[in-house]
């Protein structure tokens, strides 16, 4: 049996002057987990808001200093049982002290630490100290005893096993989190105990429980019960420390990503028993599942990668996720509560860790197994030669791998593992390279020896041959956004570079926008914005690496050029972030609407990216105070199960009717020529299908037949009850007459109690062309609310019936264009 006490809760916190002395005076109050920046900023050394502004500057101080944590706790007795002093997050240097005595080093943000105290511990007060060594010095001293390695934006930072995003990135500022930011606890280990339960899967419902006990043991039983099993329990002898059970369960639920079937998870229990005595039990949960690669030969020099679950092919669709909060001691579970559900409403099936930051908590698996939303995990390595090379090094990652693997296995959402992002073969022939024995290696026999069911990348973007990120296999990063190669950046022509697109595999689709105005505010003075400063550029940011500045050089400036290459002239703030979001959103929807029709020979689209650490106002679909921007709409229209898209990659129109359903979806699709005002030039309709899970392409129309110089084309696909419909315009948006629309609101259903709030039903229309319909639920935040739609064109007379959900009545909807 274990009993677990915690240390969580206050402690206190000083800077400290000399190595392994502990400071006489300076104490503050801190919190654990926590991070060293809040508490200085509770205490009054830091800033208040350490995001407002160029706050974020005056943090640096704080990585160049030894930190000392304390507190006490007491023992009622001296245990003569084992005791463990356990630390689930240290970042990231530390000596770990108990009554004075040192008792253990950690160097790993990434993995547990622990620690035998059974002897060390004293009945009544003990004092507990952790000694924070300086990790800019710790990083500066490394980097000069091991030089070579590779790093874009901070040299040597691959050397330290923390999240590398906080050395500064292009939408991350340098701010090295610092403290104990998970849990820490004293673990009593009574007799023999349940030290680890797996359980491997097959569809047909055998089921390997694997438990491994905290000794060898021969004459104990394990019992195993299943839930939703009724009288279903197992008996079997212990065999040692490592023992397993089978089970066979009977026309067994299948957990399914979302939009393919219900997640279903079966709970268990087990208990390890000696006689009738009951030594130990573990609770959990499992869901089964099968997950493979599937590539096959589209073309003699292209090759197909799809990843299939459960035996059938899924085109993955979702996001690259970072951490919540760029101190992750401070990331809350409410967060994770609201980022997930948001990321399902967007018709997500996949979110990929990435791995800059962290490995997740446990609450952001549990809210995608819940949901369907199936987990592509990195290792965490990015941007960097990591150093498989340095033996010492190489152990200490092999550590943190197992550590991290054995925690995470057994959510079902995880189908995926990765090496790493973007490794220094990724976009340079570069065949060997530090890191290559790790990610092709050590962390594929990692995975293939602990984990069941799983697929595996050796880093991301990956390809069979030397250049990474080589289109033609593997996994690609790409995009419409300017790249290295274009000198000049052009916004009005970025429907041109579809022409070379032949990816198989999309795990970075990136577009850039601002934040609304209501978060920037929280962060910006108005006089920042417009013009744009140098503080706003401080949260925009560029992209520092060498090979890029002269593309990239303020990207708040190719916010406004898309801005005004693609919408309109901006001569404010508030119309330079209404156009900049909207060229965020119609880029991003072209790109992903592009990957989905070439399905499978394109099998996954990954936005880059879904949230964000600070308030940086670039990359993220939602931004960190939880404001969903534009685009993330748009990109739930393109994800939808079914939806209709119109494309001209070469010389014709093409309309194609996407279905990520097992059904077939057949009904008129009609294509129309008309102009905003409500003119129609012609129409033409007839039945189509889309088969199951297939892009079809069903017309073909010519480009002389949009002869009208104010002419766009509209699509309405009808499949039962439902109109799917979608817009393009030839050129660039700017060059249409839109107007300021009036927009009519009816609240059809008021507050209505369900599961998750309350709902109200609303019609929206317009008599006039309305570009970009907003809607805001009066008195509200917004960071709670959730639309079925918003953000969305209404032609002429139309109306439309959108559902939302909130967490409190509401009293009115207040409706507006952005254009």
């Amino acid at each position: 049996m274990r009993k677990v006490i915690s240390l969580n809760g206050e402690w206190k916190l000083a800077p400290c002057a000399k190595a392994r002395t502990r400071p006489r005076s300076g104490w503050i109050p801190a919190r654990v987990p926590g991070d060293v920046h809040a508490d200085l900023s509770r205490a009054g050394q830091l800033p208040e808001d350490l995001f407002y502004r160029k706050n974020m500057m005056e943090v640096k101080w704080v990585g160049k200093k030894n930190w000392w944590y304390e507190t006490e706790f007491s023992l009622d007795t001296k245990s003569k049982n084992h005791l463990e002093l356990v630390f689930e997050g240290v970042d990231l240097f530390a000596r770990v002290y108990l009554n004075g005595e040192e008792i253990g080093f950690a160097n790993n943000a990434h993995r547990e630490f622990r620690f035998d105290v059974t002897s060390k511990a004293r009945k009544g007060k003990n004092r507990l100290s952790v000694e924070f060594l300086s990790t800019i010095r710790e990083l500066e001293k490394l980097h000069r005893k091991y030089p070579d390695h590779q790093a874009i934006f901070t040299e040597g930072r691959s050397l330290l096993r923390k999240a590398q995003c906080q050395f500064g990135w292009d939408w991350s500022p340098e701010a090295l989190s610092l403290g104990l930011w998970k849990d820490v606890y004293l673990e009593e280990r009574v007799g023999l105990c349940i030290e680890d339960v797996f359980v491997e899967t097959q569809v047909n419902g055998d089921c390997c429980f694997l438990v491994t006990l905290s000794d060898r043991a021969f004459d104990q039983t394990l019992v195993l019960e299943i839930g939703d099993l009724d009288g279903h329990r197992v008996e079997v002898a212990t065999q040692g420390r490592k023992n397993f059970i089978g089970v066979t369960i009977p026309d067994p639920e299948l957990w399914w990503p979302h939009g393919w079937g219900k997640p279903h998870q079966y709970s268990y229990s087990i208990a390890l028993k000696e006689g009738r005595r009951s030594l130990d039990k573990r609770k959990g949960r499992f869901g089964i599942r099968s997950v493979e690669l599937e590539e096959r030969v589209l073309e003699k020099d292209q090759i197909g990668l799809t990843l299939r679950v459960n035996g059938h092919p899924i085109f993955c669709k979702g996001a690259n996720w970072v951490p919540t909060h760029i101190f992750p001691g401070l990331a809350e579970d409410e967060t994770y509560v609201r980022l997930v559900q948001h990321a399902q409403d967007a018709n997500f099936n996949m979110l990929r860790v990435w791995g800059g930051g962290i490995y997740e908590k446990e609450r952001f698996y549990e809210e995608c197994d819940r949901l369907g939303i199936m987990v592509w995990q990195d290792f965490a390595n990015a941007c960097a030669d990591v150093p498989d090379d340095v033996q010492s090094m190489l152990e200490n990652i092999i550590e943190e791998g197992e550590y991290q693997v054995k925690r995470l296995r057994h959510h079902p959402s995880i189908v995926l593992w990765c090496g790493g992002n973007e490794s220094s073969s990724a976009f340079h022939f570069n065949s060997t390279y530090p890191g290559k024995r790790l990610f092709h290696y050590y962390y594929r026999g990692l995975v293939n020896d602990l984990v069941a069911q799983s697929a595996y990348f050796p880093t991301s973007p990956f390809s069979k041959s030397d250049l990474g990120s080589a289109q033609t296999s593997g996994e690609s990063h790409w995009s419409s956004w300017p790249n290295k190669k274009d000198s000049v950046i052009e916004w009005g022509n970025f429907r041109d570079r579809f022409k070379d697109v032949r990816t198989v595999f999309n795990g970075e689709v990136a577009e850039q926008g601002p934040s609304p105005m209501e978060s920037q505010l929280k962060f910006l003075k108005h006089s920042d914005i417009w013009p744009p400063n140098e503080v706003v550029d401080y949260h925009v940011m560029n992209h520092p690496h060498p090979d890029m500045i002269h593309v990239h050089p303020r990207y708040v400036i190719d916010q406004l050029m898309i801005a005004e290459q693609l919408i309109g002239p901006c001569d404010s703030a508030e119309s330079f972030i209404a156009r900049a979001s909207m060229g965020h959103a119609e880029v991003l929807r072209e790109d992903l609407e592009f990957y989905r029709m070439k399905k499978f020979d394109n099998s996954g689209a990954l936005v880059w990216m879904y949230n964000e650490p600070w308030p940086g106002s670039n990359w993220a679909l939602i931004d960190f105070y939880g404001q969903i921007k534009p685009a993330l709409y748009a990109v739930r229209r393109a994800f939808a199960p079914l939806a209709v898209s119109i494309k001209r990659v070469e010389k014709d129109f093409t309309v194609h009717l996407l279905n990520d359903t097992l059904q077939p979806a057949s009904g008129t699709l009609t294509l129309i020529c008309m102009d905003i005002h409500g003119k129609e030039y012609w129409r033409k309709s007839a039945k189509e299908t889309a088969l199951a899970n297939t892009s079809a392409t069903p017309m073909t129309l010519k480009a002389g037949n949009v002869r009208s110089a104010s002419a766009f084309l509209r699509a309405e696909w009808r499949v039962g009850d439902e109109t799917f419909t979608t817009h393009y315009f030839p050129k660039p948006w700017k060059e249409y007459p839109f107007s300021t629309a009036t927009v009519d609101v009816e609240i059809v259903d008021r507050n209505r109690r369900t599961e998750s709030g309350y709902a109200t039903r609303l019609r929206v229309s317009s008599p006039t062309y309305a570009r970009f319909v907003r809607l805001r639920v009066k008195n509200s935040d917004g960071v709670r609310d959730r639309w079925s739609d918003n953000y969305f064109d209404l032609i002429p007379d139309e109306s439309r019936m959108i559902t939302l959900t909130t967490p409190k009545r509401i009293n009115g909807v207040d409706a507006s264009t952005l254009l």
